[in-house]
């Protein structure tokens, strides 16, 4: 029997109505169907590509008897056991094989499943993945799911960017459970409810390539910055003035750079690489933190390596966030503390941006960790630790322009 995904007699057929080995959704594209022997070539050409091998949990070698084990055994699983569906998603125009996606009802939930999908390497680019994902969640709702998971590793940004294209929504992190090459990696778990609008959702701070002034450009922080980041981050200097106490090593800065992206996805930060354009070297970065989403407030923090300090580098730098921020993120407020005593931070903003508020004996320590005035230092911490440190606050609003 076949379905389109927005038809309403779905809603009126009980489960055990349904032939599941046969069962097919439609959509506007893309047919998703049940697995056969014919598809076992291009099975195996795309779970051997470097990407597929790189997130799944595949054989290494991906052999044509693996993939003729998953079309006739382990792809037909959840269908046999009424389970859920795993299908093979092909193209309705032209029948070609364009990736998997599959729906499996929890097993002690059985209002909640989990979906999973991958999209063949000839078919990236064109949300095959997304829309497949819609039409087996529609088909999930209309057989009495009432949330759908999705669980998408730290690093895999492509895979986020799917869930959100599908209508769902970020809800956290989990430890460990997902994989990148030979290892475990955090994952972010995705849900999306039968009473979700089902739209894409709203990303609070866009995309960017890059951005450039002549002298100096900035980008997102990327994989293979993690050299000059863990250089910007150990000089003493840095240190001195940093706003935690803790020692970078290779691990900590290797996982900020594998998180950057989707944490930008998110809408939680944004890490700008500083690069000088003429030598295309990275010599600082930027960090817009979302401190009031709602309110479109954000902070400023930024750093140098130190030869390339004293050259104006990082005032320019904070002026192409500045106006990436106000004028295509759309946010009304941008923040930036430093120490009183830090004047060389206090003067990369240029003087007629900001607006310097009298020093304050509560926002800054030796330690230089924040704590809330009348409650004093965190007790995880030794009081020896705590010697208050008098900070300032710069601000910049969209109708303070630069002149």
């Amino acid at each position: 029997m076949r379905h389109t995904a927005k038809d309403p007699r779905l809603a009126q057929a009980p489960s055990d109505a349904i032939d599941w080995t046969e069962e097919r959704v439609e959509t506007a594209r893309l047919l998703l169907r049940p697995w056969a022997m014919a598809d076992a070539p291009a099975v195996q050409a795309a779970c051997a590509d470097e990407q597929s091998q790189h997130w799944l949990p595949l054989p290494s070698p991906y052999t044509f008897a693996d993939a003729e084990r998953w079309v006739t055994e382990g792809g037909q699983l959840l269908r046999r056991d009424r389970s859920g569906l795993q299908c093979a998603v092909v193209e309705r125009a032209t029948e070609q094989l364009v990736g998997s996606c599959g729906v499996r009802l929890h097993p002690s939930r059985r209002a909640c499943a989990e979906i999973g999908y991958w999209v063949s390497p000839w078919a990236r680019g064109r949300r095959y993945a997304a829309e497949a994902v819609d039409g087996l969640c529609r088909w999930s709702y209309d057989h009495g799911v009432a949330r759908v998971e999705l669980l998408a590793a730290v690093p895999n940004v492509a895979s986020q960017r799917v869930a959100m294209r599908a209508g769902f929504v970020r809800e956290g992190l989990v430890r460990s459970a997902a994989r990148a090459g030979t290892e475990s990696v955090d994952a972010v778990v995705f849900s999306r409810l039968a009473t979700d609008p089902g739209t894409p959702a709203a990303r609070p701070l866009p995309d960017l390539d890059e951005v450039d002034d002549g002298v100096v450009s900035v980008r997102p922080v990327r994989v293979g910055d993690e050299d000059a980041v863990l250089d910007e981050r150990s000089d003493a200097e840095a240190r001195r003035w940093a706003t935690g106490a803790r020692t970078w090593l290779r691990d900590d800065v290797e996982r900020l750079v594998r998180s950057a992206a989707s944490a930008w996805l998110a809408g939680v930060e944004a890490r700008f690489a500083v690069v000088e354009t003429a030598s295309q070297e990275y010599v600082g970065s930027v960090g817009l933190r979302m401190t009031m989403p709602a309110f479109g407030v954000a902070e400023l923090g930024y750093g140098m390596r130190a030869r390339w300090r004293r050259r104006g580098y990082m005032t320019r730098a904070l002026a192409l966030v500045t106006a990436w921020a106000f004028q295509r993120a759309g946010l009304v407020r941008l923040e930036l503390g430093t120490a009183a005593d830090n004047l060389a931070s206090q003067r990369t903003a240029p003087d007629d941006d900001r607006l310097a508020q009298p020093p304050r004996a509560e926002g800054w320590h030796g330690r230089r960790r924040r704590y809330n005035p009348g409650i004093g230092p965190s007790s995880a911490l030794p009081d020896a630790a705590w010697t208050p440190r008098a900070s300032t606050k710069i601000h910049r609003t969209p109708l303070r322009p630069s002149r």
